[in-house]
């Protein structure tokens, strides 16, 4: 398999396994900076975490125990950079998450990542999208 077969293989895995979560602590949400979340996902479920593996090389995050721990494994991008190369490689294949993965980066360009300040705009901004990802994911 080619490089570029296995990232479009990974746009297929992550629009059918993957998830994308976006939030403000709760700690700082009368704030004007807060520590925002932006966070990429995907999940294994037949208790080996080969899959991850293989992605993992290609694109770096961490593996995590999900659950039970027994069977479900995750692969986190929680790192910004690590986050949104993963998510600007497979964009052009996707087809379910391809609204949320345009706005995770969108919210990933709107200022700092975590803590510090932000501008009311960008806050605003972000407060939306973590809205629309909602919406995107329950609609």
């Amino acid at each position: 398999m080619t490089d570029e077969e296995f990232v479009i293989w990974c746009a297929g895995f992550f629009d059918g396994e993957g998830c994308i979560h976006l939030r403000l602590n709760s700690v700082a949400r009368n704030s004007t900076g807060g520590s925002w979340i932006a966070r990429v996902q995907v999940s294994q479920n037949d208790g080996s975490s080969d899959i991850l593996r293989r992605i993992q090389l290609r694109f770096g995050g961490t593996i995590c125990r999900n659950g039970n721990g027994k069977t479900n494994k995750r692969l986190e991008f929680c790192g910004k950079a690590e986050g949104v190369a993963f998510v600007k490689a497979i964009l052009p294949w996707l087809i379910v998450k391809r609204d949320q993965a345009e706005m995770y980066l969108e919210f990933c360009r709107l200022g700092t990542y975590s803590g510090g300040r932000i501008t009311d705009e960008a806050r605003e901004r972000r407060l939306e999208l973590i809205r629309e990802v909602k919406e995107a994911k329950h609609g």
